[in-house]
């Protein structure tokens, strides 16, 4: 496999508790990749929050990211200490979760989730890096009943439909 240096050599960069202005731009970069396409969600309408794993092991041992649904918004805690590809694959991830919310989409657990890993893969295939391939792979060959099964229902409905119907399909 041929692999493209990133122009951005700042990916493999570990974001810290106190890096916010790092995180501002991996939350910049992760809209940016989004709006190009169609998921534009209101964005002051979501809070974001870099955490400590202590921090994120008090809801999940497991994950990185989480979005916490607050009825009027959302709050969106990322773990620190990840690679900038993995926060903006992450917070991709999760701004699904919030623009699902805002729109009031219907969807069982499954296509929630897949969607959102839909969005992931998305952002990690973006960057010609091998880091970039590598966790693409993991989140499309990810043997999980709600996370990999839900990625695959998901990505073959947006392989057959392309962004724009995609989209439409999960509002409607």
């Amino acid at each position: 496999m041929f692999y493209f240096e990133s122009s951005d050599k700042r990916l493999n960069q570990i974001l810290t508790i106190t890096d916010t202005k790092l995180f501002g731009e991996a939350i910049d970069k992760a809209m940016r990749l989004l709006d190009n396409v169609g998921i534009v969600p209101e964005r002051k309408r979501i809070k974001f929050e870099i955490v400590t794993r202590e921090q994120m092991d008090e809801h999940s041992k497991r994950a990185i990211g989480l979005h916490f649904n607050l009825g009027f918004g959302s709050k969106i805690w990322v773990v620190e200490k990840q690679s900038l590809l993995c926060t903006i694959s992450t917070l991709a991830h999760e701004i699904g979760h919030a623009w699902i919310c805002q729109n009031n989409i219907k969807v069982t657990e499954v296509e929630n989730e897949g969607f959102c890993q839909v969005l992931s893969y998305y952002v990690l295939r973006t960057e010609f890096t091998k880091e970039g391939n590598n966790e693409a792979i993991a989140v499309r060959d990810f043997a999980d009943e709600i996370y990999g099964d839900g990625f695959r229902l998901m990505q073959r409905k947006l392989d057959s439909l392309g962004w724009k119907q995609f989209l439409m399909l999960l509002k409607f």
